[in-house]
């Protein structure tokens, strides 16, 4: 990992309201993802 970040973003996504089971599915998503940037 560099000292300094190359760069510095967010990520999110818009579900629709009452889909919980969709939003944890997302969420999930997102975090791995996240894991994968910072162990890759």
């Amino acid at each position: 990992m560099p000292e300094q970040p190359y760069a510095s973003s967010g990520v999110g996504c818009m579900v629709a309201e009452n889909n919980s089971t969709f939003l944890n599915v997302v969420n999930y998503s997102i975090i791995k993802m996240m894991e994968g940037y910072l162990v890759g």
